[in-house]
């Protein structure tokens, strides 16, 4: 088959890759909001179909498929910022039409506007909370080398939950890979984040 990117969308409340060798064909996952390597300037809409076979699971082969679903993917700029689903295999002047009509649409440009700055945002919320991560997991290594060194703890020492478990003997694998799969709660909050309600600027 060779290289391919991938794009995933949600269909029948399922997460369903679609493949495409239009652009980059570099194995990427595109998720709305990412930034598809390869693709052309401006408003672009591309047509892709879904299919499901008879245990409604996801599958490629035309001659299981029971349950046929049409795919508009739009890309703005090189941004991947829409997507619509629409049950059946569309006509041919129903596909064009709908091609024609997202593309004015997106060519709105607080539209776009809004959904690049609701992209970044999320984008900087993923980033904060792997860093999180990281810094909790360099932590833990640097109390798994106080703990063989018998260094005593210091007083400003942060300590997190895997202290405990370090100091008892816990392999330090187990303990570094339990600490890269959690989100630690900050011990330092942002002060535009501090006790802000989401819902506050859209509250009468």
């Amino acid at each position: 088959m060779g290289m391919f990117d991938s794009f995933y969308v949600e269909i029948a409340g399922k997460s369903i890759e679609l493949q495409s060798k239009r652009f980059d064909c570099v194995l990427e996952h595109y998720r709305q909001g990412d930034v598809v390597s390869g693709a052309e300037a401006g408003i672009r809409v591309y047509l892709d179909h879904a299919g499901f076979d008879a245990e409604g699971e996801h599958t490629w082969r035309d001659e299981e498929q029971v349950r046929r679903f049409s795919v508009f993917l739009v890309i703005a700029h090189g941004v991947f910022v829409d997507c619509e689903v629409e049950e059946g295999e569309v006509s041919l002047e129903a596909a064009l039409r709908r091609i024609r009509e997202l593309g004015e649409r997106w060519e709105d440009s607080a539209r776009l506007l809004n959904r690049l700055v609701l992209a970044l945002s999320d984008k900087q919320a993923r980033v904060d909370a792997l860093m999180r991560r990281i810094h909790y997991a360099q932590a833990a290594l640097a109390e798994v080398r106080r703990i063989r060194t018998a260094e005593p703890k210091g007083i400003l020492r942060f300590s997190g939950d895997y202290t405990e478990r370090l100091e008892r003997g816990d392999d330090p694998l187990d303990v570094l890979e339990e600490v890269l799969g959690e989100d630690p709660a900050e011990v330092f909050v942002r002060g535009d984040q501090e006790g802000r309600d989401p819902l506050a600027p859209y509250l009468l």
